[in-house]
């Protein structure tokens, strides 16, 4: 292992979930003893010897749908399983198999990649822990673009618009701490249940920690995720944070296919915000001014403009 290589080990429980049940590729099916003998991997060139037992250990992952469900495996000349992916970026994939330890690279460029490499091999946990450490390594080099006179201790928020490009729908994903969600122009229900799910996360560090509803989360650190917000654009959010003084930092555009089997086409806009502290205070005194319309009033765009 390269000195200069940084490891990153949390502990995660088992996987308990029952086996998937055979299809087509049943003929993969072993015996106990069969099941505890060496198994060799020729993965994108590169040599691995583990056992079945490791790589079906995440029964719905697609090393155990290839050696005991439903696809089928190929071998190379030697007679190793073949596997047609990075052979580097596959030792942290095994190791998580064999340990339920997490080990993330240091660059990253090579943790997006795994990224990548955790969505082929489908194995949901070490994906979460990936995307945690991107979004926290992502915001730390957000910090060092900030301008030399910009307020560091202002938060990010991060605006996602998801487009699905069949359905011809959209919908949008918020991520920033508590004190900038609860000024933002919620709908009392989204609002109530941002408030329901903070008092049960003072009771536990646990994250993340899901709504009720499902489509609201926290993310530890004060910070919270809603998803698939219908009544709020995010050219709105972008306005309302613009004139009271937060800056746009980055916008991306990805383009992605979800699966192989549905093909569902989505386009991703996302745009990283930082609000200085003085910014979320002037958002907080309007949000008050927002909550004393008139009843009937909807909280929205153009309540937080009324007086423009």
């Amino acid at each position: 292992m390269s000195d200069s290589r940084r490891w990153l080990v949390h502990s995660v429980a088992p996987n308990s979930e029952s086996h998937i049940p055979c299809g087509s590729g049943s003929e993969h099916k072993m015996n106990g003893a069969k099941r505890s003998k060496p198994v060799s991997l020729n993965v994108g060139g590169v040599i691995y010897t583990t056992s079945f037992l490791t790589l079906i250990s995440y029964p719905d992952s697609m090393l155990a749908r290839m050696f005991e469900g439903d696809l089928p495996s190929a071998k190379d000349r030697d007679g190793n399983f073949f596997i047609d992916r990075d052979g580097n970026l596959f030792r942290y994939i095994l190791n998580y198999l064999r340990t339920r330890k997490i080990h993330l690279p240091e660059t990253l460029v090579e943790l997006q990649q795994l990224k990548d490499e955790v969505d082929f091999y489908q194995i949901p946990t070490l994906k979460e822990e990936v995307c945690m450490e991107l979004a926290r390594r992502h915001e730390e080099s957000m910090v060092k673009l900030l301008p030399p006179n910009c307020d560091s201790d202002g938060y990010f928020l991060d605006v996602i618009e998801i487009n699905t490009v069949k359905a011809n729908m959209k919908s949008l994903h918020l991520i920033a701490h508590a004190d900038v969600i609860r000024v933002l122009p919620l709908n009392p229900e989204d609002y109530a249940i941002l408030q329901a799910l903070m008092e049960i996360v003072k009771c536990t560090d646990y994250h993340p920690q899901k709504s009720n509803t499902g489509h609201m989360w926290y993310m530890g650190k004060g910070c919270f995720e809603i998803q698939d917000l219908n009544y709020l654009t995010r050219v709105e959010i972008a306005e309302i944070v613009r004139v009271h003084g937060a800056r746009l930092i980055s916008s991306s555009v990805s383009f992605s296919n979800s699966t192989e089997t549905n093909n569902v086409q989505t386009i991703l806009v996302m745009d990283k915000w930082h609000v200085p502290a003085y910014c979320v205070q002037k958002l907080r005194e309007s949000c008050m001014a927002c909550k004393a319309l008139p009843p009937g009033r909807t909280v929205g765009f153009l309540d937080w403009n009324q007086g423009d």
